[in-house]
This record gives C-alpha cells, sequence and structure tokens, in this order.
C-alpha cells in the first residue's frame, strides 16, 4: 500500500519495469516503484489530475481539472498543452 497522497488518487498507470504512476485530487503526480518506495512527485497543476498514463520511453502525461495535459519525465515538465 502507497499512501503519500494528501487526497484521494483519481488515476493509475503502470510501466514496462513495474514503477506506478498516480494522479491525485491533491494535484500531483507521483512514481512509486515496484517495491512501492516514491521515486519522484510532479507538482505542476493547479487543480486535481483526472488522468495518467505512460508511454514506452516512461514519458508521463497527466490531464487536470485546470484544463491542461502535462509532459513529464523524470518528475520533470517537458510539455503542456492548454485545452480550449
Amino acid at each position: 500500500t502507497f499512501s503519500k497522497h494528501s487526497d484521494y488518487v483519481n488515476s493509475v498507470a503502470v510501466d514496462n519495469n513495474g514503477s506506478v504512476y498516480s494522479g491525485s485530487v491533491d494535484k500531483t503526480v507521483k512514481k512509486i516503484s515496484s517495491s512501492g518506495s516514491e521515486i519522484w512527485t510532479y507538482r505542476g497543476h493547479s487543480s486535481y489530475v483526472k488522468s495518467v498514463t505512460v508511454d514506452n520511453n516512461r514519458i508521463v502525461y497527466s490531464g487536470s481539472h485546470d484544463d491542461t495535459v502535462k509532459k513529464i519525465f523524470a518528475g520533470r515538465l517537458i510539455g503542456y498543452k492548454i485545452l480550449e
């Protein structure tokens, strides 16, 4: 069990190495190792995270109620799109 989010989790995704990515109402995206340790936290959303997915290169895409999709690698923002 992983309990480092401060509010409920809306979405999870798993990469090919077994790492888990979670998006939460606490406005964060977290990467969690297969053993349950937190690897990084991304805090760039201004509203809750609704969905998270990860591609084969471990690039994470998070969709938020702030009307953005963020592209994240190793806990850092590498791109974003404002939805209209």
